[in-house]
């Protein structure tokens, strides 16, 4: 069989931060060391005006880190606003409030919430508090009005019951353009340790 090769990547995942404010408890940050980068705004506008030359790309602003905590986060978004028809990105939302509103719906095109139901929240995704997380989700899913697809997400770890899965679906039904649950995609610090997480997250994927 014979593949032929693109031109230029079709995905280009930027880490932005490789730090977090958050310790979840499944996360393999643990295992790792030195994640306190911040990347630098000159970097940053270089790798996007190299990139803008392939406007069909899908651009991902998120790695392992909590891209909202860069202090230059709205500057960046506007930065590549407007030049990719798609650009993606994760948060754990923590840090979302009103004056980034406009320039994450001016920028991306997709934005995904990492959460749990809310008994367990608190214990994995520490020090978040669910309540807090939720109003910020829902007064910018109010904003947004569906102006960019939106995403709610949670892992599946050994201690997850058919019963949270089924009280993740029933709170965020309506709400978000799609509810997806992950399976536990690294143990220990080792990734790909698991069953084929991309195959089962699509199983619990709602569209």
């Amino acid at each position: 069989m014979i593949y032929k090769v693109s031109e230029f990547p079709r995905r280009l995942e930027i880490e932005l931060v490789s730090n977090c404010n958050l310790k979840c408890m499944y996360c393999p940050r643990h295992y790792l060391s030195n994640l306190n980068g911040y990347m630098d705004f000159g970097l940053f506008r270089r790798i996007i005006d190299e990139a803008s030359k392939y406007p069909e790309l899908i651009i991902v602003l998120h790695r392992r880190g909590e891209s909202m905590l860069h202090p230059e986060f709205k500057e960046m978004l506007r930065y590549i606003s407007g030049k990719f028809k798609e650009v993606q990105m994760a948060t754990n939302a923590t840090l979302l409030t009103k004056d980034t509103y406009e320039a994450i719906i001016d920028s991306l095109s997709f934005l995904s919430f990492s959460l749990d139901v809310p008994e367990n929240y608190d214990k994995l995704r520490v020090p978040a508090k669910y309540k807090k997380v939720e109003k910020k989700i829902l007064d910018f899913l109010n904003y947004n009005e569906g102006k960019i697809r939106t995403q709610v997400s949670m892992v599946k770890t050994v201690n997850t019951t058919e019963e949270n899965i089924q009280e993740f679906k029933n709170i965020w039904q309506g709400k978000v353009d799609r509810i997806r649950i992950y399976e536990e995609h690294s143990k220990n610090g080792v990734f790909g340790s698991l069953v084929n997480h991309r195959q089962n997250a699509m199983c619990h994927a709602i569209l």
